[in-house]
């Protein structure tokens, strides 16, 4: 009997301990609150992707207290796994399935777990000619981004969907389908907002004739073709200039040196300020038979061309443009320096004022503000 007795209280005990074990390997049930908080545990649900857990990003528990919101924290695809479906992390569920995307801007009021949803996607492939500018990855129904961020130097005429350009493609299309978007250019050089933001450098002939409570600045304002370079050349009693260092960008076809597309600069621009010019230098250079180059003029600059603008324009008013032959306007003893180079190195632009009284220069003693939507180089035109 004393044994029954024994072998009974083992056994009961025996299963209170397998129940304890079983509870605390379960954890708390579903939609319980754990300490007075809410727990979100987010599955990356890899089953049928092909992913590895190692492949993904792993997104910890969210704790919040009952009617608070978590946050939206996407899975990752680390690294270039085997991925022949393209998949792409789209969303949180509620299901496994997917069926229902989690609001996170819903209030969590119990513990819950989160799948992810895994869904093919488009490759858009974008191309310059033959080059490969970049490679977005695209849910279907979606619309592909245009990427004109990625064409610098050019001036953008449209994206077509063949790369003899006949097709020109509608950014408000929904991508159903893998696409290659091509871009058409002007041939020549652009200068847009963007680059000048960029890549403009603004300096001084002499720092020590600058007004130390005065600095140059370059700002975009607006966006796509509404927008412009709002430029600031500071006071200065010496010259306050824009320029481009080591630009290494063909005027002429590199095959055929009688093939030349950008001969002819325009600038479209609003001067809100009083200086009556603008003046142009550069530095070019020219390529030698044994492949070397050499720089135009003794220490680089040489030729300067002289461009008359408006003044004092209003803010909100129209945009003027004004447009020189850099080939006429750079002759020297019958040659022209711009016309007979092969590669714009460094273009600089200041702003002058002239004294109609004794025709010299001073604009630079004047500060002045002066907006650019862009400046090209573009070909000769052949006719007036």
């Amino acid at each position: 009997m004393k044994k029954f007795k024994y072998a009974l209280i083992f056994a009961v005990t025996a299963i209170l301990a397998a129940s304890c074990v079983l509870m605390c390997a379960c954890g708390p049930k579903e939609g319980a609150l754990v300490d007075g908080k809410a727990v979100v545990k987010f599955d990356p649900n890899l089953e049928s992707t092909g992913f590895f857990e190692e492949d993904v990003t792993t997104v910890p528990d969210q704790a919040v207290e009952p009617g608070k919101v978590i946050v939206n924290k996407p899975l990752v695809v680390k690294g270039s796994p085997v991925n022949p479906q393209n998949l792409g992390f789209r969303c949180w569920c509620v299901e496994k399935e997917g069926t229902t995307p989690w609001n996170f801007k819903d209030p969590v009021t119990k513990s819950m777990t989160l799948y992810a949803k895994w869904e093919a996607r488009y490759e858009v492939n974008y191309y310059d000619g033959a080059t490969l500018l970049h490679k977005a990855n695209v849910f279907p129904g979606e619309k592909a981004e245009r990427r004109d961020s990625d064409v610098v130097w050019k001036k953008i005429l449209g994206w077509y969907t063949d790369a003899a350009m006949t097709k020109e493609y509608d950014f408000g299309a929904s991508v159903n389908a893998n696409l290659n978007l091509y871009v058409k250019t002007q041939p020549g050089l652009f200068l847009s907002p963007a680059n000048i933001k960029t890549n403009a450098l603004l300096g001084f002939g002499d720092i020590k004739y600058k007004d130390p409570n005065d600095e140059s600045t370059v700002n975009v304002v607006g966006e796509g073709e509404d927008a412009y370079a709002d430029i600031h050349f500071a006071r200065c009693q010496n010259t306050s200039y824009m320029y481009f260092n080591g630009l290494g960008m063909w005027l002429r076809d590199q095959t055929d040196e009688t093939n030349r597309f950008a001969d002819y600069m325009t600038i479209t621009y609003k001067n809100l300020g009083p200086s009556t010019h603008i003046l142009f230098y550069y530095v070019v250079d020219y390529l030698q038979e044994d492949g070397s180059f050499i720089h135009s003029g003794e220490g680089g600059w040489k030729t300067r061309v002289l461009i008359p603008i408006e003044t004092n324009m209003d803010e909100d008013g129209e945009w003027a443009t004004v447009s020189v032959n850099l080939v006429e306007e750079t002759m020297v003893n019958g040659v022209s320096e711009w016309g007979t180079a092969d590669v714009l190195m460094v273009p600089c632009w200041m702003v002058v004022k002239e004294n109609p009284s004794t025709g010299k220069f001073e604009g630079w003693y004047a500060d002045n503000d002066v907006l650019i939507r862009g400046i090209e180089f573009t070909a000769v035109p052949t006719e007036d």
